[in-house]
């Protein structure tokens, strides 16, 4: 079972079979190897990754009836029918778990989607975003999970893969480091490393000559003159915050939008390196290829002194290094594999920021409609103020429709209702638009008539 408080368990499942968010899966409810089996169980691991992945639960019912083959043989061992029996059981119940959910995509895409529209109200002028896809899949977070070297980077409420901020800005600046260090131009060099400063921000650690490949003095070959120089000209020549953000990559459309079950067999033992004949294989999550992803950027303030012109080269730059990364280098972990990288359609880029300015639109539309809706009920409510009750009952009488109005007038047949309730019945009942009503009920309801005619004379009211 799943390590799980009871009544947790007693709502979720011993092995939190009727939970469907991925998330929660890897991060809160994996399957352990050792608590709560009599034995290790090997298979831990593989089958967290399978229940929580597309089609994962054809897999299970596989491992199932693999299992069942082997308890079903007769030269099998008895111990290894009750390791396959036990095996059979926890696939079966894995292979109950629910993940893949069409409508919570499309939501989340409409909700990436409204992050750009306000992204482009909030900063106008300011912001740069292009959608990338998948050509190879993408291992992201596999490192930060609760299983080892089987994590993801998910989306918390949509379980959907999410490409941290954090990741786009490092393969970013590791591509502005090496461009800045080939570049032979000492100029270009210069005017590189200066944009790369202001876009990244560095610490005092980060423009200290030392032969660190991820220091910005290594990029111009620890050449003092030239970090002298451009960081002379930055605010400040110790410590500098970015003015470039990096926000997280998240799903841009539907298509080919899944986390699947990727396998590695290594062919060497681990303690000793040499080649082994017992093979295990290893199973972790990947987005599938193909699925498309939002990048986004945008310029968090101006820098000290720069105008509008400078800030659009900023930003140019720090798009073409974002671009440059993810097409060529990749992101995420074994890009030398073939994984993480991404090609850029520009049309489906065009029609995304066509989307969004039109959400835009369709938002200054709900948005005006809710301030004319609240003014329009800031006067009723300081009309309604400065009128006496009388004229309160009117107006909410001559709202009412034919059945209510009925009833209205029997109420007041039976004196239920007196006072200026009842003498505001009376002006609406003679008003030009209640005439027929009028008529009706002196031909056809006489009774009802007579008794209104008593209440009115007593209000010294005439209804002739």
């Amino acid at each position: 079972m799943i390590p799980l408080a009871k009544d947790t368990r007693d709502v979720l499942g011993s092995f939190a079979d009727k939970v469907s968010n991925r998330s929660l899966l890897f991060e809160k409810m994996a399957l352990a190897k050792t608590w709560g089996h009599e034995t290790r169980f090997h298979d831990a691991t593989r089958f967290n990754v399978l229940r929580a992945c597309h089609d994962g639960n054809v897999f299970l019912r596989m491992a199932s009836a693999e299992s069942q083959l082997k308890i079903s043989s007769l030269k099998t061992q008895d111990s290894v029918k009750a390791e396959n029996r036990y095996r059979k059981k926890i696939a079966d119940e894995l292979a109950q778990v629910s993940v893949d959910d069409a409508s919570l995509t499309a939501l989340r895409i409409k909700s990436s989607l409204a992050l750009l529209s306000q992204i482009q109200q909030s900063y106008p002028g300011r912001n740069r975003t292009f959608v990338g896809e998948l050509g190879g899949r993408l291992l992201i977070n596999m490192a930060g999970g609760v299983q080892e070297n089987a994590g993801i980077s998910l989306d918390r409420c949509f379980g959907l893969p999410l490409i941290p901020g954090s990741a786009s800005k490092g393969v970013s600046r590791h591509t502005a480091l090496w461009e800045i260090r080939s570049v032979e131009s000492i100029t270009e060099k210069k005017r590189l490393l200066r944009l790369a400063l202001l876009i990244f921000g560095y610490g005092v650690d980060d423009v200290k000559p030392k032969h660190d490949k991820t220091n910005w003095a290594w990029a111009v070959e620890n050449n003092p003159e030239i970090l002298g120089e451009v960081l002379s000209s930055l605010p400040s020549t110790t410590d500098f915050k970015g003015v470039v953000s990096f926000l997280p990559a998240a799903p841009a459309h539907e298509k080919n939008m899944r986390i699947v079950a990727e396998g590695l067999t290594p062919h060497t033992d681990q303690k000793t390196g040499k080649e082994s004949d017992r093979l295990n294989p290893l199973t972790f999550p990947a987005v599938e290829r193909g699925s498309q992803f939002a990048f986004s950027l945008i310029l968090n303030r101006y820098p000290e002194g720069e105008g509008g012109e400078a800030a659009q080269k900023i930003l140019n730059q720090a798009e073409n290094w974002l671009k440059d990364a993810v097409t060529g280098t990749g992101i995420g972990a074994k890009t030398s594999a073939g994984y993480g990288w991404f090609t850029i359609n520009q049309d489906v880029s065009a029609e995304r920021l066509k989307a969004a300015a039109e959400q835009a639109v369709r938002d200054a539309e709900v948005a005006e409609s809710k301030r004319t809706a609240a003014a329009m009920a800031a006067q009723k409510e300081a009309r309604h103020a400065a009128m006496s009750d009388t004229e309160r009952f009117i107006e909410t009488i001559s709202s009412l429709d034919d059945p209510a109005f009925a009833e209205k007038a029997k109420q007041v047949s039976q004196n239920s209702i007196t006072g200026d309730e009842a003498e505001a019945f009376f002006q609406v009942l003679k008003s030009p638009e209640k005439k027929e009503r009028r008529k009706q009920w002196k031909k056809n309801k006489a009774e009802l008539w007579a008794a209104l005619q008593t209440v009115a004379k007593a209000l010294n009211l005439s209804l002739d």
